[in-house]
């Protein structure tokens, strides 16, 4: 359940309603209830997971099954009860199962800027992904699991006071009963070391195949409009990248923020 603007409950249930497909409900403090959304195969079947509340005052949800490919759902719904049908999953994209969406900011304080995004994890053909879907629906796939690293993720994912994301599969890894995983959210660089000649190696790491920018300056106190921009790139497929600041071999002092699209 989450508490609504409204002061309100609003909750999921995987059977019921006209099509016996799930509701959304809304409860009140002192015990009203409101059926606000029954569902259908055409825009969800068999909820699953609980809702989180948006930071626009909506709440999201998955279902099991249903949308255009009966593979589920990603939904937005207000607290009074107007339902829109976000994402809907094939085998491409994901399906089969989302038990829990998870609400995380993504921020780099150098860049003063923040994002708003949903994540989850699905199961795939018994594989699975972690998945992550934007505020205008932008949906993509941050990481898939080989089996050498873990199979079938179920668990709601845990924000990390790092700024990381942790979550746990139930099978795969070096035993096969199962791994703990770290996903690095928050793009940062973990070296910057000069090198013989001058020249600086900076290395780092963010969101697989995401673009990152990192801008240098001889002067911290410039306006980052008047910063370099050194190159625009993404992180490779483990999320990691390195680059080489040439031009810090003719000057003394360089300062460096690493910006994200």
């Amino acid at each position: 359940m989450v508490l609504s603007h409204d002061r309100a409950f609003l909750g999921t249930t995987s059977g019921g309603g006209s099509s016996r497909a799930g509701t959304v409900f809304k409860v009140t403090t002192n015990g009203v209830l409101t059926s606000l959304v029954s569902f259908t195969e055409s825009n969800g079947a068999s909820l699953m997971g609980r809702l989180v509340l948006g930071c626009d005052g909506n709440s999201y949800g998955t279902t099991a099954g249903g949308g255009g490919s009966g593979f589920g759902t990603v939904f937005k719904v207000t607290d009074d009860g107007v339902l829109t049908s976000l994402r809907s999953f094939s085998l491409t994209n994901g399906g089969i199962r989302m038990p829990d969406l998870f609400k995380a900011r993504t921020a780099t304080s150098t860049a003063r800027r923040s994002t708003v995004a949903v994540l989850g994890t699905m199961t795939v053909r018994g594989v699975g992904t972690v998945l992550k879907m934007t505020a205008n629906s932008v949906l993509t796939s941050l990481f898939s699991f080989d089996g050498t690293n873990g199979l079938n993720p179920q668990a709601e994912l845990v924000f990390g006071s790092d700024g990381n994301i942790y979550g746990t599969t139930s099978s795969g890894g070096a035993g096969g009963g199962g791994t703990i995983f770290r996903l690095a959210l928050s793009p940062k660089f973990t070296d910057v070391a000069r090198q013989l000649g001058g020249t600086i190696q900076l290395t780092g790491t963010g969101l697989p195949n995401e673009g990152y920018r990192p801008r240098a300056s001889t002067e911290f106190s410039l306006p980052v409009a008047s910063w370099t921009l050194l190159t625009s790139a993404s992180f490779d497929s483990d999320g990691n990248f390195s680059y080489t600041d040439a031009g810090a071999a003719t000057n003394s002092s360089h300062f460096y923020q690493l910006f994200v699209p």
